[in-house]
């Protein structure tokens, strides 16, 4: 009576189960496939036999080859895999597979298969979000480059290096020249775009691994890593005659823009932090205002 009921049982959970249940030999051979099997793979249970386990599962998945030691070791395995849809489509599973054994002593296995495509995608819907979140939040919005937090947090990390390497980096503080004139003359959406291009200007002038933020309105922080100060001097005199001699148009108007920058100097060790560098380097940056279109830096 008792193997009765449980063989009842066991009927009705494989027919009414949500999940994907196959009984399969050793060799993959797919011996029983129950209803949401077939639901979620779009096939009969007789085209399941003739492909078997591996006309199913994405063979070039590499977690395949572990779980299947694995379950040769344990008898048992939960792991998440990739199997095949009808249209040939991957999609990820939560799997769960256990070796069992009959009364005839014949080796099988119960596999048990979740379709986990929708907490996949809302895990990377999250994942996308929090990415964002977190070019918010280092990102300015006008110019697309560092914003204050990102400039900090990037120049601080540029300080670790160059106290491990043992080289200097050199800070420039810029100042746009009389932007309130052009927004006064064409306003404020002109000096938006004259803020992107000069952001274009700047960009197409230094290197690679060099650092651009906006630190504040009309105000930009460069941060040249590895660069002694005597180099740095060279860049931002670069950087100051490709503005002046940029090429901007607004409504067909063509503005001229320039720049005051001022530098200083970070060598290893000295015990300054990003406060104390940007202190500095606005220190010379006002010294720069008063002549306009120019570059001021410490003169030892």
């Amino acid at each position: 009576m008792k193997d009765l009921i449980c063989k009842e049982y066991c009927k009705a959970f494989f027919e009414s189960s949500f999940d994907a249940i196959f009984l399969t030999k050793p060799n993959g051979e797919i011996i029983r496939a129950n209803p949401a099997a077939c639901e979620m793979f779009g096939r009969t249970e007789e085209e399941f036999r003739k492909l078997g386990r591996n006309g199913i599962i994405d063979n070039e998945d590499p977690r395949l080859e572990q779980g299947l030691s694995e379950r040769e070791k344990n008898g048992k395995i939960r792991i998440e895999l990739n199997f095949l849809r009808r249209d040939g489509t991957r999609f990820p599973v939560d799997l769960s597979s256990t070796i069992i054994r009959t009364k005839d002593e014949e080796t099988l296995s119960l596999i048990i298969i979740r379709d986990i495509s929708i907490w996949k995608e809302a895990e990377e819907a999250l994942k996308r979000e929090k990415e964002l979140l977190e070019n918010i939040s280092v990102f300015d919005y006008l110019t697309k480059i560092l914003n204050r937090r990102g400039l900090m947090k990037r120049i601080e990390e540029e300080i670790v290096r160059c106290n491990r390497s043992g080289t200097a980096l050199t800070l420039a503080m810029v100042d746009m020249d009389f932007l309130k004139k052009i927004n006064d003359a064409y306003g404020h959406r002109c000096g938006d775009e004259v803020l992107c291009r000069v952001v274009e200007v700047f960009k197409e002038n230094i290197r690679p691994y060099d650092i651009l933020g906006r630190f504040a309105g009309d105000e930009f922080i460069f941060c040249f890593p590895a660069t002694g100060l005597a180099e740095g001097i060279i860049i931002a005199e670069r950087l100051r005659k490709s503005l002046e001699n940029a090429e901007i148009e607004y409504e067909g108007s063509k503005i001229t823009v320039t720049a005051s920058f001022g530098l200083t100097e970070y060598q290893p060790d000295s015990n300054m932090n990003v406060d104390n560098l940007f202190s500095k380097a606005d220190d010379q940056m006002y010294l720069a205002k008063r002549r306009r279109n120019f570059v001021c830096f410490p003169q030892n």
